[in-house]
């Protein structure tokens, strides 16, 4: 007869399968509770992320303005899908709604980020896919989405246009010069 000490327990097993359960059991437990602090370690480095990333938009403002759509693409990969299903991108992420060149339309659950270079990024929430159009010929000053999410509209300072997105379908737009300021 064979003589097992399994090591985890502490107790001491005959070969002819009489403890063979437990020790299944107790392995099967080990793995549960090594699964859930591989989560708890998965969940804490993306909310560490998250918090460096919060610091950088505090510190370098003017820097992290010309990494908008970079930036965003960090904080939806490490947010959870679902938290911006039920709650606005200021509550689950205030720091990046600072910037005027982003903006979140929970009623059609798209997220719009303006670049420096003039283009719009839209993030399709519900697809989880991303779209990148040429906008303006200036950097996106700002932009917004119309409350029922069929319009977004674009602003570039260094061109002085207005542009209107119809968003129900592709993206279409059209273009309002705003007369020139003499003084």
């Amino acid at each position: 007869m064979c003589i097992c000490f399994a090591f985890q327990t502490g107790r001491v097993y005959n070969d002819d399968g009489q403890g063979s359960g437990e020790i299944q059991r107790h392995a099967a437990e080990r793995a549960d509770v090594e699964h859930q602090h591989e989560q708890q370690r998965a969940a804490q480095g993306q909310a560490g992320d998250t918090s460096r990333v919060e610091l950088l938009i505090e510190k370098m403002q003017n820097e992290m303005a010309e990494l908008l759509v970079e930036l965003m693409d960090i904080i939806l990969h490490c947010l959870d899908p679902s938290q911006l299903k039920n709650k606005g991108l200021q509550e689950v992420f205030p720091a990046v709604c600072r910037f005027n060149q982003v903006s979140h339309c929970p009623a059609t659950r798209r997220i719009s980020v303006g670049s420096h270079v003039g283009t719009l990024t839209i993030y399709e929430l519900r697809q989880g896919k991303c779209t990148t159009i040429t906008a303006h010929l200036a950097a996106v000053t700002a932009l917004a989405f119309s409350p029922d999410g069929k319009f977004l509209v674009s602003y570039a300072c260094g061109e002085n246009k207005l542009s209107f997105w119809q968003t129900s379908t592709e993206f279409s737009k059209e273009k309002i010069v705003l007369p020139q300021q003499h003084t």
